[in-house]
Formats: C-alpha cells, sequence, structure tokens
C-alpha cells in the first residue's frame, strides 16, 4: 500500500517511503574525529621527531670521531716525514719531492755508473734505438689479412659470426 503523495504546508512534495533518518551521522561529530586524529598524528610525529634528535646527539656524545673534519682548510704543512714509506725505504733524505722528481729525470737521461758493479745506465732514448732492430716480431701474413677482412678473428666486434667467404 502506497500512501499518497502530500505537499507539506510549505510547498514542497515528499515521498511516502522516503523519510529523514535520525540516527545519522552528524558533520560535527564526523569534523570533530578527523581534527581529534590529525591531533594524535601531529603528536606522534613530533614525539618521534623529538627522540630522533635526542638520539642523534646522543649517539655524537658517546662516539667522537678520531679524524673531525676541520670547519677550514689548513695552511699548514704535516708533520715531517712527508713523503711515502717507499722513500723511506729507499734511503731518499730529500723532502722535497720535485728535486727528487728531478734527479730520477736526470738519471734517465744521462750516462753514468749504477749501484750494481760492472753496469752502467745509458739515456733512455739511446737504449730504445739499440733494441729496436734487435728485438723479436711476428711478421704479417697473408692470412691475418684475410681475417681483418672478413672479420675472422679481427679482434673487432661481430657478435659471433665467422664470414667464411666474400661478401655479398
Amino acid at each position: 500500500m502506497v500512501e499518497e503523495i502530500r505537499p507539506p504546508d510549505d510547498g514542497r512534495i515528499e515521498h511516502p517511503l522516503v523519510r529523514y533518518e535520525r540516527t545519522d551521522a552528524s558533520f560535527g561529530w564526523v569534523l570533530s574525529i578527523l581534527i581529534v586524529a590529525m591531533l594524535v598524528a601531529v603528536f606522534h610525529f613530533s614525539m618521534i621527531l623529538w627522540f630522533l634528535h635526542r638520539y642523534r646527539d646522543y649517539e655524537v656524545k658517546i662516539k667522537p670521531s678520531a679524524f673531525p673534519l676541520a670547519h677550514h682548510p689548513s695552511e699548514a704543512l704535516p708533520k715531517e716525514p712527508r713523503l711515502e714509506q717507499v722513500d723511506r725505504l729507499k734511503g731518499r733524505k730529500s723532502s722535497n719531492a720535485p728535486a727528487s722528481e728531478a734527479s730520477r729525470d736526470e738519471t734517465l737521461s744521462s750516462y753514468g755508473l749504477t749501484a750494481e758493479k760492472d753496469f752502467v745506465h745509458i739515456p733512455i732514448e739511446r737504449a730504445m734505438d739499440l733494441l729496436a732492430a734487435r728485438l723479436p716480431a711476428r711478421k704479417e701474413t697473408a692470412q691475418a689479412k684475410k681475417k681483418e677482412n672478413e672479420l675472422l678473428d679481427a679482434g673487432a666486434s661481430n657478435s659471433g659470426r665467422l664470414l667464411r667467404g666474400k661478401r655479398r
């Protein structure tokens, strides 16, 4: 049985099966719950942030660095000896690196006696000229030229292909 649709006194039309539910959620309550949830989230976030900052300060206190970084570059040279262990083992007393490099270059480009008995040193350019003709070298063969032309083991990337004949 459907009741008849009657307009109320103010002129609106109301359907008899559609009614206003008095137990629906109100906007005020929903808004207040959202605000409380946001306040709880902000509180938790601030407490976690506070804890992390305090823990970082605690870690800095208990773990001081043996090598703290300077706030600006140092202008002072480090203490002696400033050269590496290799130079000290070789008995070099000079701490001037450019001077030791110059003495090595001078040794490489001059004639002279060495620390070993019955040996001398000669300039590098002269030693290369003397050895250039005496060093063994392979002669280039026709097969090597063929390999380069047809990609058979020519050293270039060929995706694993072995071309056996002439290119088309």
